[in-house]
């Protein structure tokens, strides 16, 4: 597959005047977003030895590279990896809920993953460092996330989902991005976030990297108006419109020498969502999202701007 992925902000430096007062870097207050262009080939095998639990095994080669040629004055620290990412996956997944006819979301379930990706030189990975010449990378990536949905007692159909998740990187982290907070981007038949982006809504895509993150979030999700009604004989058939309530919280970070130091800088927004589900082409599930987030900490958006409006194709969790 190939695609094109915004991953972060370009920092630049102004070379006449690269320093501010306290001797630390200075950098360009209005920057772009860093776009990608990523070719992958991968290769997965999975066995559900049980009806809940799964395992799988994966082989993945990604060509990275810049979209647009990149400023004079870029500081090169900060931009993502680029090269050739070669990485062995595996991992072990428990999922079971119980579905009714007008659920909404998942009912009565629960998600619990684990999973460890592998990233070597023997497989494929050179990277290229701040002087653009390849480079060696030897990384160990772990993962886990743990989902909960309980149905309201009193109300049908009315869910209340939570989640958390977090993940550390081991060996090499001397380049940006293995995990990236912020944005609102979800998963879906119809759009893929990338591996390291992780959604927080209320902040700028990307706005939280680092080398180790958690992240929970807790929503109350609900049925507004059942539609099921197509338009004659065409592939397309609106189900439900609902409504969501939510907070997210998480934080992305490097060296940790207390436990205080993973909450140093957490980002929390809040919100609601108005969600349209639909089948396409007969099978396909389709979500649309539109919704206002505002974050609560530095760098989120506040009340009144416009970026706190968006539309996403795909769910949250």
């Amino acid at each position: 597959s190939s695609n094109a992925v915004a991953s972060g902000r370009i920092y630049t430096v102004n070379p006449d005047d690269p320093l501010s007062s306290d001797g630390s870097l200075k950098f360009d207050e209005e920057t772009p977003y860093y776009w990608e262009r990523r070719i992958r080939s991968w290769f997965v095998v999975s066995y559900p030895f049980t009806h809940r639990m799964s395992v799988f095994g994966e082989y993945s080669f990604t060509h990275r590279q810049e979209l647009n040629p990149l400023p004079d004055s870029t500081w090169l620290p900060y931009i993502p990896t680029r090269g050739t990412v070669g990485k062995l996956s595996g991992g072990w997944r428990y999922a079971w809920s119980q579905q009714t006819p007008y659920a909404i979301s998942r009912e009565d379930g629960r998600i619990f993953s684990l999973v460890g990706s592998f990233l070597s030189p023997y497989l494929g990975t050179s990277i290229k460092d701040d002087q653009g010449e390849p480079s060696p990378l030897t990384q160990v990536q772990l993962t886990t996330e743990f989902r909960e949905y309980v149905v309201n007692p009193w109300v049908p159909n009315h869910v209340l989902a939570f989640r958390a998740a977090g993940g550390v990187t081991l060996g090499a982290t001397d380049y940006m991005g293995n995990y990236q907070l912020g944005g609102s981007i979800g998963d879906g038949a119809f759009v893929t976030a990338p591996d390291e982006s992780k959604m927080l809504r209320g902040y700028p895509f990307a706005h939280d990297l680092g080398d180790m993150y958690w992240l929970s979030g807790l929503e109350y999700r609900f049925p507004i108006y059942r539609i099921e009604r197509g338009v004659g004989t065409i592939p397309a058939f609106a189900r439900v419109l609902s409504g969501a309530v939510f907070v997210d919280a998480g934080n992305a970070f490097g060296d940790v020498r207390s436990i205080g130091d993973a909450f140093d800088g957490s980002l929390v927004g809040v919100g609601a969502e108005l969600r349209l589900t639909a089948v396409l082409g007969w099978a396909s599930s389709f979500q649309g999202r539109a919704g206002y987030a505002v974050g609560l900490t530095e760098g989120g958006y506040g009340p009144t701007e416009l970026d706190t409006l968006y539309f996403q194709v795909g769910g949250s969790f």
